[in-house]
């Protein structure tokens, strides 16, 4: 029994880890989303001093 807990107790630490990165990776992947839109976007200034 105390090999199948510690397999569980590695696997449970394993999966936790790996959730991490991927909720790490999916906000990296909005946060360049979003710098490319900004960069992207022309600022609102130049729009009001157009005629």
């Amino acid at each position: 029994m105390d090999i199948i807990n510690i397999s569980c107790t590695l696997l449970d630490v394993v999966v936790v880890l790996g959730l991490i990165c991927f909720i790490v990776w999916i906000c990296y992947e909005i946060f360049i989303k979003l710098r490319r839109l900004a960069a992207v976007a022309p600022p609102p200034v130049n729009e009001l001093e157009m005629p």
